[in-house]
């Protein structure tokens, strides 16, 4: 690995800094512009002589590591679409949370006082995030695997679709409920496992 970064001429900064969206070819010649669907996070990408690309990110090597612990790893493509779709809905969570920390609240879970140091902001249960992104996928007939997802600056993920972003947002606002916790309260909660293959299979 360290052999194919020295073709980078800036390869001490990487060392430094990181080595975000870069591409080389293994046949050893110099690397590409990044031009993969992985634009929403920082990775590290092999480029073969034939085109295509295989992910060398520590973060995603490691989940394909054989496990007892782990079989139901989701496709990066999926994790950009969720991560896009989370994005679309800041300005909602944000309002929702300014809107409700002048009330002086309490968690519901914890019992703690909630500032705007400790905060959290969460879907009610069972109407969650996932289940709802989920239901919109279905009754909009997308396949999310298929979703073209840009970045913002490198590294927050978003639609590139203006559409489907407005029909999300639309959705999201129409059919959430949303609870303000404090993040140990939040910590606390269980995360339920949405079973995405059926969108797979049938879109």
């Amino acid at each position: 690995m360290r052999n194919i970064y020295l073709f980078f001429s800036d390869f001490f900064s990487f060392t430094t800094n990181g080595v975000p969206n870069h591409l080389a070819e293994f046949n050893g010649s110099l690397p590409k512009p990044p031009t993969t669907a992985h634009v929403a996070s920082l990775c590290n990408e092999l480029q073969r002589t034939d085109q295509s690309t295989i992910d060398i990110s520590f973060k995603y090597s490691i989940k394909i590591i054989p496990t007892t612990r782990r079989q139901d790893v989701l496709p990066q493509s999926l994790i950009d679409f969720r991560n896009a779709a989370r994005t679309v809905i800041t300005e909602c969570i944000r309002l929702f949370r300014d809107d409700n920390l002048g009330s002086n609240p309490t968690c519901p879970i914890s019992g703690e006082p909630i500032t705007r140091d400790n905060c959290a902001v969460d879907h009610v249960a069972p109407v969650t995030f996932d289940r709802l992104l989920h239901k919109f996928t279905l009754i909009s007939a997308i396949n999310p695997l298929h979703v073209a997802v840009g970045s913002r600056n490198g590294t927050v993920a978003e639609f590139e679709d203006p559409e489907l972003h407005a029909k999300w947002v639309a959705y999201h606002n129409a059919n959430a409920k949303l609870i303000l916790l404090s993040r140990t309260g939040h910590a606390q909660l269980s995360t339920e496992r949405i079973d995405w293959s059926t969108i797979f299979r049938s879109t």
